[in-house]
């Protein structure tokens, strides 16, 4: 396996699934159906392919589809060197680059897939990768990739969990952080709002931090059961940054700009009480933290203690 040839992938290797079961069944156990039937095959997407003959010359060659089915070839073919079955491959040449990205989208469209997998080689998402590597996190752009290379889980930040901080914090909606997900990839012009180059990057690299800080503190929390964890930690990481930069909304230069050194656990732990009062006040569960309520309330709340913030000062 030449990882060079894998880089414009959206996904990493995803190990032990049900496709790429039965990939390996397919090599070990079928001999008489040659293994292309039975396989989509492998797409590579090239700046330019020539024909001589029977010859085909590629430069600048990526497997833009069939990750899988490499992996597993490749494994197989450590044990058994003797299969001559064969492979379909479509090789496809391009040299403009939004062809390319349609390309790369639609040939890893056939099966089901997290939407943010089909956002992954956005030039915002590798900009995201390199800058989070610099603070000791890093970014699941490729899903499963850092997952496969051994790195801890609480390292790992996915696109879904980005989106979902940026949209608590900027866009002040952490009920629709909690409640739908998978609608701040999809739909574009959210998306476009949550994940822009006009953005400065230190608000990506602020929002990972912030979310993991919250995570930690929360987890050590013996009143909170898991799924309560799950209904607060949006809500919580909004009071933080509000509270910290004692305005809302934030804009993408606050969050950008905030020293993350200033914020202890002691700030999260405060946020908590506060927002885990309001949840509890209003039943708790799923439908109070993906519902409207909770969100009014949270924004009342740090509104009134902002302004609270803001008079004790003008009086001192």
């Amino acid at each position: 396996m030449r990882a060079e040839l894998f880089e414009s992938n959206v996904r990493d290797f995803q190990g032990t699934t049900e496709v790429n079961a039965e990939i390996v069944s397919t090599l070990q156990n079928e001999k008489i159906v040659d293994f292309w039937w039975m396989n989509n095959g492998v797409t590579i997407l090239a700046s330019r392919a020539t024909l001589n003959g029977d010859t085909i010359t590629v430069e600048n060659p990526q497997i833009v589809n069939g990750l899988q089915t490499s992996t597993q070839i490749a494994r197989h073919f450590e044990s058994d060197l003797g299969d001559k079955r064969s492979i379909m491959v479509k090789i496809v040449a391009s040299e403009d680059e939004e062809t390319r990205d349609k390309i790369i989208k639609a040939t890893n469209n056939q099966n089901p897939m997290q939407p943010a997998t089909l956002r992954a080689t956005d030039k915002i998402q590798r900009d995201i990768e390199d800058a989070l590597k610099s603070t000791g996190l890093f970014y699941d752009r490729r899903k499963n990739f850092y997952k496969n290379e051994g790195k801890q889980a609480d390292k790992i930040i996915s696109i879904p969990l980005m989106a979902q901080a940026v949209m608590s914090i900027i866009l002040g909606r952490p009920d629709t952080a909690r409640a739908r997900p998978s609608s701040l990839i999809k739909d574009n012009a959210v998306y476009s709002d949550v994940f822009s180059e006009s953005h400065p990057i230190g608000m990506y690299t602020n929002a990972a931090a912030m979310i993991r800080i919250v995570d930690r503190v929360l987890r050590s929390r013996s009143e909170m059961k898991p799924r309560d964890r799950s209904n607060v930690r949006f809500y919580v990481l909004f009071w933080l940054a509000a509270m910290f930069a004692k305005k809302i909304p934030l804009k993408p230069d606050d969050l950008a700009k905030f020293d993350l050194k200033a914020i202890d656990d002691g700030d999260v732990e405060i946020a908590a009480d506060e927002v885990w009062k309001l949840y509890e006040n209003l039943g708790g569960g799923d439908q109070v933290s993906k519902g409207p309520d909770l969100r009014k309330a949270t924004l009342e709340e740090v509104n009134k203690q902002i302004l609270a913030l803001r008079k004790s000062k003008n009086g001192s």
